[in-house]
C-alpha cells in the first residue's frame, strides 16, 4: 500500500509487486520518520495484512530453526507492537500472565475492522 494514499503498492509503472515485496515497501525503515508518517505506515500494514494476509515464509525461514534472523511474521509483529528489541525473557514472561483483560474488546475491534475493510473491497 502507498502511505500516503492508501492505494495498491505498484512497480512504477510496472507490474504489480509480489507480496513479499508490498511487505517489503511498508516496512521499510526510513530515519527520521514523523509520528504522522508512521502512524501512516501502521495503518498501511494492518490494511495489508487483513486486505492480502501473509507471503508464505521462504525457504531460509523455514530452515532456520535456530532463529538466528527474525522472519518477515517476525518483523510485522514487531512493528504491529511497536518495538524495537524483544527479550526472549520478558516475552516468556508476558505470555505466562495469560490472556489480557481486555482480548473480547480486541477480537471485537478485529472482527470489525476486517468487516468495514471487506466492505470496502
Amino acid at each position: 500500500m502507498d502511505v500516503a494514499t492508501a492505494a495498491p503498492v505498484t512497480a512504477a509503472a510496472g507490474p504489480p509487486l509480489l507480496l513479499r515485496q508490498k511487505y517489503d515497501l511498508v516496512m521499510k525503515p526510513t530515519y527520521p520518520i514523523s509520528t504522522v508518517e508512521a502512524a501512516a505506515r501502521l495503518n498501511s500494514l494492518r490494511r495489508l495484512i487483513l486486505l492480502e494476509g501473509l507471503p508464505p515464509p521462504t525457504q531460509q525461514e523455514r530452515e532456520d530453526r535456530r532463529g538466528t534472523f527474525c522472519t518477515l511474521r517476525g518483523h510485522i509483529w514487531k512493528m504491529l507492537l511497536m518495538v524495537d528489541i524483544v527479550s526472549a525473557k520478558d516475552y516468556a514472561a508476558l505470555v505466562a500472565l495469560g490472556p489480557s483483560d481486555v482480548q473480547d474488546k480486541i477480537r471485537y475491534c478485529h472482527d470489525q475492522q476486517a468487516y468495514l475493510l471487506a466492505a470496502q473491497r
